[in-house]
């Protein structure tokens, strides 16, 4: 599935959540499905698609389905091109337990995609701004946490332009010298 695009799986007329990763414990994607479809009914616009392959990946298309969820969450695999899919994106998801650099959320953000992640070791809280550019939960009561902040940022235009805003803020805080020496730092400390 070497090149999934967004319009052959969302229509034109829906909203899109993405989430962007290998289907793995330590990204939490059961946590997704389950947070998406908690405020899915009251939400009856919004889809959610989730990118990437991995061993879960079988049984996340099942739990969608146990759900009632196959109509509202697509699990593909993986798409050629990210950047169309942040492009097409009207919120993107990282609930990941732990990221090195979170480089997906990154770019994410420097399409201009509101963002949401849990404030969890290296990377969103710093990228986060102090919460102002992305959406930055608590990393504990996971599940009631992530349904919230969907429905809060899917039910306001408003709330959603003012983070795309900041997130697109990245761009210059994060140039590729920025990027590097940020790595530099990363590796004299753990070597």
């Amino acid at each position: 599935s070497a090149g999934v695009s967004p319009e052959k799986i969302v229509a034109p007329d829906r909203k899109l959540v993405l989430t962007a990763g290998s289907f793995v414990e330590l990204k939490r994607p059961s946590l997704v499905i389950d947070a998406f479809a908690k405020v899915a009914p009251s939400r009856p616009d919004w889809d959610l698609v989730m990118l990437g392959e991995g061993p879960l990946r079988g049984a996340m298309r099942a739990r969608a389905e146990a759900l009632g969820m196959a109509d509202r969450i697509f699990i593909p695999g993986f798409s050629g091109d990210l950047g169309e899919w942040y492009r097409r994106a009207d919120l993107f998801i990282m609930a990941s337990a732990f990221e090195g650099f979170p480089n997906t959320l990154l770019e994410a953000m420097a399409h201009g995609v509101v963002c949401v992640a849990f404030d969890v070791p290296t990377g969103p809280a710093e990228l986060s701004d102090g919460g102002r550019r992305l959406m930055l939960l608590p990393e504990r009561d996971q599940l009631a946490a992530l349904a919230e902040a969907i429905a809060t940022l899917t039910a306001s235009d408003e709330l959603r332009r003012d983070y795309a805003a900041a997130a697109r803020e990245v761009v210059d805080a994060y140039s590729e010298s920025t990027i590097l020496a940020m790595w530099d730092d990363l590796y004299s400390r753990i070597t």
